[in-house]
């Protein structure tokens, strides 16, 4: 039988630096992200702030370049709402500000119009919903879009645009 308890872990093989080289090979990770990924694998706290400072000084961490680089690609490649992407940052640690600036500065470079995105999603769904009511589409489509973060004004376009050919 093996222990699953919560207690202290043993020590992984090799460094903290080394395996958050590895983490970082395969992808972008904010401070907090990163941080944690240490800290679960079992490395010591004081190794995992001395890794995590010794990356932001060289420029290995930045969340400034996190948020741009993720921003674009939730909004870009699945036509996430900005409020949505936004919320997603938070939880990777990123300051709410900092993930605001990303966002806008994603949308204005790539000249993205967050109603378009909204009735690009509309459209895919509504083609889910041919069978039912109109009533029944239209609310499972205002909720598929307001649980993806759009605002209302861009929801009510976006739905009565995908349901006008019924």
């Amino acid at each position: 039988m093996t222990d699953t308890g919560s207690g202290p872990r043993e020590r992984p093989g090799e460094s903290a630096h080394s395996y958050g080289l590895k983490l970082l090979a395969m992808r972008a990770y904010s401070v907090r992200d990163l941080g944690r990924k240490l800290e679960r694998r079992g490395y010591p706290a004081g190794e995992v702030a001395e890794t995590v400072a010794s990356f932001t000084e060289s420029g290995l961490l930045d969340d400034v370049r996190f948020a741009a680089q993720y921003a674009r690609s939730r909004i870009v490649n699945d036509s996430a709402a900005p409020r949505r992407v936004v919320q997603l940052l938070g939880r990777y640690g990123v300051p709410r500000t900092l993930a605001e600036q990303a966002v806008a500065r994603t949308i204005e470079e790539e000249e993205l119009n967050p109603a378009d995105s909204a009735e690009l999603l509309a459209r895919k769904k509504a083609a889910t919903l041919t069978g039912l009511e109109l009533a029944v589409a239209r609310r499972r489509l205002y909720g598929y879009l307001a649980r993806r973060g759009f605002d209302l004004e861009h929801i009510r376009g976006a739905v009565a645009s995908a349901l006008a050919d019924r």
